[in-house]
Order: C-alpha cells, then sequence, then structure tokens
C-alpha cells in the first residue's frame, strides 16, 4: 500500500507498473510524454519524433498487456498528470516540494532522469517490503509473462515486436 496523499508515491508505483505492462527501456520510459500514451487502446507511442529516447532511435507503437488490475493503478495515474499537466508533459513528471506541498512540473527530464526512476522503484519496493528489481528485470517480466500466454507463432512474434526486437 501506498499514501495515496503522496504524488511521488502514486508515480512511482504507475511508474513500476507501467514498465512491466509496456516492457519499455527505463530510458524510453523516462523520456514518455503523455500524448504517447493511449490507454483506451492500450498502446504506448515510443516515437522519438515525439521525444521519446529509444535504444538506436527506432519507433514503435507498442502494447501493454492486459491485466485489469495492473492497469488500473495506470489509469489512476494517467488521469492524474492528464488532469494537470500538458500533452507534451513527461508521463512520469517531476514533482515539486515546497513547503509540505507536492505539485506536477511539466518541466523536461534531466539527463540523468532513468537513474533517477531507478533510484525512486528501489525506494518504493524498500518501503514494500520486496527485494529490489531493476527497471530492466521488469522489462524481463514482461517477456516471461507475455511469451508464458502466447499462444501462436503470431503471439510469439508480437512479444518480439513489442519489445522492439529485430
Amino acid at each position: 500500500p501506498i499514501d495515496l496523499g503522496d504524488l511521488a508515491q502514486q508515480r512511482d508505483r504507475a511508474a513500476a507498473v507501467m514498465l512491466f505492462l509496456s516492457g519499455m527501456r527505463a530510458g524510453a520510459f523516462s523520456t514518455l510524454p503523455i500524448s504517447a500514451v493511449d490507454l483506451s487502446s492500450r498502446t504506448v507511442k515510443q516515437w522519438p519524433s515525439l521525444g521519446v529516447k529509444t535504444k538506436n532511435g527506432k519507433s514503435a507503437t507498442t502494447y501493454l498487456l492486459e491485466i485489469p488490475e495492473l492497469l488500473q493503478v495506470v489509469e489512476q495515474w494517467d488521469a492524474v498528470v492528464r488532469s494537470q499537466l500538458p500533452a507534451d508533459a513527461m508521463w512520469y513528471a517531476p514533482i515539486i516540494s515546497q513547503w509540505g506541498e507536492q505539485t506536477l512540473s511539466p518541466e523536461p527530464p534531466g539527463r540523468n532522469r532513468s537513474i533517477a526512476v531507478t533510484k525512486r522503484i528501489r525506494k518504493l519496493l524498500t518501503k514494500a517490503g520486496v527485494p529490489y528489481k531493476s527497471s530492466h528485470k521488469f522489462r524481463h517480466g514482461h517477456a516471461v509473462y507475455a511469451l508464458q500466454h502466447a499462444k501462436t507463432m503470431a503471439d510469439y512474434q508480437a512479444v518480439s515486436t513489442n519489445l522492439m526486437h529485430e
């Protein structure tokens, strides 16, 4: 459980879930604008033209795993960022804390944003009493879960495509 009054905890929980559901790399995730996330179609536009920093500058539209309990966490955070920030702001928005108040910032991420994501996930997992797993382990978990649920060769190909593999 997290403190729902704490924006940072809400954001970090949503980040961990989004990393698992999407299979994204931390670098791409940390530069993902709100406009790149379409939860109604369960898609994420990992497009460098939108400012997403992908490995080797690849561009792809990837799909979220259909796990209702986890999608609910992502949907809750998505509603928060969309209600407070413009579409070109980051989905994993910086948080400004001042005098005990937290607000989301529309500012672009810093150069080390993916490192910050990793540190915040470590803090979240420690608070939950769960052994630390790197953001890449969430990507690996996405692949394992998807492959375990694949039924056809097309399903296997879709997993590979979703991970932006050749």
